[in-house]
């Protein structure tokens, strides 16, 4: 965090202590009564506007939030930090429960006729999940809540074909980099590509026009407490919508000058999705999950059945990721795929040294500018 305030290393003493003293003073939540169903504890105590989880809330697979979630429950909306009140909710009214909407809506579909194609050209999204820089360049949604969150907006082309061997989606985006936040960037806005296959994802930054990047990774979910789950994640299958469960009917202000609409209510533990009725079909027209993302379908830009193939056209891997193509390759190996982590057991000696919490004589300092020296010296060995 020094590198991050832009501050000397030769700064006094006195100062650093009260600037690092700041950093650390936080207050905890009261965590609200009516969302203690929230298998990871609820960390950020969000109230049940901005997250109520439904039944088969994972990973547990448990029920979800006692009481069960109603209308105009866990809506969220367009959100900038982990603070309850730091998310805009939309004005919703109820208009009936599931069991009064006679006849119940259609189940919604995702890329299920068609061959599972569909493409979405006004796709307006806010990425979430844990954040590993503060840039919030390199990070994924999770399956809790955890930490602090990133919350990323970009807007663009979403094409998903899910038929014979291609089963890969692929976004065209452009997204702002919320540094030192949301609503005041300095860094503004960059194009990406990101393109997921199988269990690797590549993404394309395009640095303004001057520089371009490539990050190979393969998506892992994570538990609380910062491990991960050695088995891959793949791109989204069209058969998800068949685990939702019906909430009701709603009249929803949608976000982005889209205006009032009434649109039927589903849940799926924490994630939440509302539909339109069109041609006897239930259209996806919004989406939310607290600690994943909220995305808005504009009506009209969903065109189902639709994939253009060029969309993935050499983007597996692409060929900036390559051995030879962008100026920086992040997390590849020559034929641009991600690199095999390194699954070397550390040595009995590295153990005992990562538990020593004082650091030995060795690597300490009479003056802090004494003990940067010191420090310093061990880095410029490797």
């Amino acid at each position: 965090w020094l590198k991050i305030l832009q501050l000397p290393i030769s700064a006094p003493f006195s100062a650093m202590k009260l600037l690092s003293c700041s950093l650390l003073v936080t207050s905890a939540c009261v965590v609200p009564e009516d969302t203690k169903g929230a298998d990871d504890g609820n960390p950020h105590c969000w109230d049940r506007l901005r997250r109520c989880d439904g039944p088969n809330a994972h990973p547990s697979s448990g029920p979800g939030y006692q009481p069960a979630c109603g209308l105009c429950e866990g809506i969220g909306g367009p959100a900038w930090s982990d603070k309850n009140g730091d998310i805009e909710i939309p004005n919703c009214v109820p208009v009936a429960p599931a069991g009064q909407v006679n006849p119940e809506p259609p189940r919604p579909e995702w890329a299920l006729n068609n061959g599972g194609k569909f493409t979405v050209e006004s796709d307006r999204f806010t990425m979430i999940g844990k954040k590993k820089d503060p840039f919030c360049f390199e990070f994924f949604p999770s399956n809790n809540s955890v930490g602090d969150q990133c919350y990323r907006r970009q807007t663009g082309k979403f094409t998903v074909d899910m038929s014979g061997d291609q089963k890969s989606l692929h976004y065209d985006l452009n997204i702002r980099i919320p540094w030192p936040s949301d609503k005041f960037s300095l860094f503004g806005n960059i194009s990406t590509q990101i393109t997921a296959h199988g269990p690797n994802m590549w993404i394309v930054n395009n640095l303004y026009n001057a520089v371009e990047q490539c990050v190979c990774t393969n998506p892992l979910s994570s538990s609380g407490d910062g491990s991960h789950n050695p088995d891959p994640i793949f791109p989204v299958m069209y058969n998800w919508t068949n685990h939702l469960v019906y909430v009701g009917r709603e009249k929803l202000t949608v976000e982005y000058g889209i205006g009032e609409m009434t649109l039927d209510h589903w849940t799926y533990g924490p994630h939440h999705a509302w539909t339109q009725i069109v041609n006897n079909k239930s259209i996806i027209v919004r989406m939310w999950q607290p600690y994943n993302g909220f995305e808005v379908f504009a009506p009209g830009s969903w065109k189902d059945g639709v994939a253009d193939p060029q969309a993935f056209a050499g983007k597996t891997p692409p060929g900036e990721c390559k051995k030879g193509g962008a100026k920086i390759r992040i997390g590849c190996d020559d034929d641009g795929y991600p690199t095999k982590k390194n699954q070397t057991v550390p040595a009995a000696e590295d153990l005992k040294r990562a538990r020593t919490k004082v650091p030995r004589s060795t690597r300490k300092g009479n003056t802090f500018s004494d003990m940067a020296s010191r420090l310093n010296s061990y880095l410029k060995e490797y």
